[in-house]
């Protein structure tokens, strides 16, 4: 489900994230999110819209004003884990499997509260 599900990465270029973009939000529930006049059309977005999607959100709020610079980098069109936290997931597998677990439910329990479905 994540971009990260195998080995996670220190970096990740803007490209691939625009194309996990376009993979979550192809799922039927998912695409529900995209309802305003700014996602007109979306399932005929180039790549190009997804990756300006997620640098409109989340990668602009995770790192507006460097306020969590102590975990992420944005530049270049690459955004960037902090190498402490990076290595600390790295080679702590319950750790990451924790954290893929609690992005998992809290994906899976936006979507059930907001439309009032079963994923």
């Amino acid at each position: 489900m994540f971009p990260f599900e195998v080995e996670p990465k220190q970096s990740i270029e803007l490209e691939e994230i625009g194309k996990y973009f376009k993979q979550f939000y192809d799922n039927k529930l998912h695409g529900k999110d995209l309802n305003n006049k700014k996602h007109t059309d979306w399932k005929n977005w180039e790549l190009k819209s997804f990756m300006n999607l997620a640098k409109d959100n989340p990668i602009k709020y995770l790192t507006k004003n460097e306020k969590n610079k102590d975990f992420f980098e944005y530049k270049n069109n690459i955004f960037y884990l902090n190498e402490k936290l990076y290595n600390e997931i790295k080679n702590n597998y319950m750790l990451l499997n924790n954290i893929l677990d609690r992005l998992n439910y809290r994906n899976i329990n936006y979507f059930n509260r907001k439309y009032m479905e079963e994923k």
